[in-house]
């Protein structure tokens, strides 16, 4: 495997003409080897959806109404909120379904609030097919391991949205570092939509995770 070597020299010299000069060279390696990584290696949660929630009559229950996409959530799933107004304390939540918008949480105490919310979900690879779901709003993607550099990263759709000419969709890697990625996808009128993919993510790296 080929690797990349990064070579440092200093050379030390004395100031007085008398003094027998001493050069020292000091020699500092390191192997930046080839690594690919793939969703089996990473971590993922969603972009946020906007949402509101109300608390009221001093119940434990805040429930939450997503603004603009259904969050297609499971009852027991965990959703990572964050309340930009109100009283509500930000955290981990599990969730109980109310419809395909809606959703109940329940808080350490009892509240009388309202406001503005956001609330993200962790997302897992399906353990049948490998492959990762984009949930509508699309996905943070984290690597397993640092890159030096940001990677190459690469997108592949599930085979079955891409031969589907109802399911057209536009995809691309956006914001890589060389922690992260985030993608998501939209159809043919920009909208929006939830897919399954894979992905590969192709740069240098020496290993670390820091």
């Amino acid at each position: 495997m080929q690797e990349m070597k990064l070579i440092y020299s200093a050379v030390f010299t004395s100031t007085k003409p008398d003094e027998n000069i001493k050069v020292t060279t000091l020699r500092a390696t390191g192997s930046l080897a080839p690594r690919t990584e793939t969703q089996r290696n990473g971590t993922f949660v969603t972009n946020p959806f906007q949402a509101t929630y109300t608390a009221t009559g001093g119940t434990t229950t805040i429930i939450v109404s997503s603004s603009t996409y259904p969050h297609g959530l499971s009852n027991g799933d965990s959703v990572i909120m964050d309340f930009t107004s109100g009283d509500a304390v930000d955290g981990t939540y599990t969730i109980t379904v109310i419809n395909t918008t809606r959703f109940s949480v329940t808080a350490a105490s009892s509240l009388d609030t309202s406001g503005n919310c956001t609330f993200s979900i962790p997302v897992t690879i399906d353990s049948t097919t490998g492959l990762l779901s984009s949930r509508i709003v699309g996905l943070i993607c984290s690597f397993g391991k640092r890159f030096k550099t940001p990677p190459t990263v690469n997108i592949f759709p599930d085979r079955n949205d891409v031969n589907d000419a109802t399911n057209a969709t536009n995809y691309q890697a956006v914001a890589v570092t060389e922690t992260s990625f985030n993608v998501r996808f939209s159809d043919g009128n920009d909208n929006l939509v939830d897919r399954s993919f894979s992905y590969s993510a192709t740069g240098f790296g020496k290993g670390d995770t820091s």
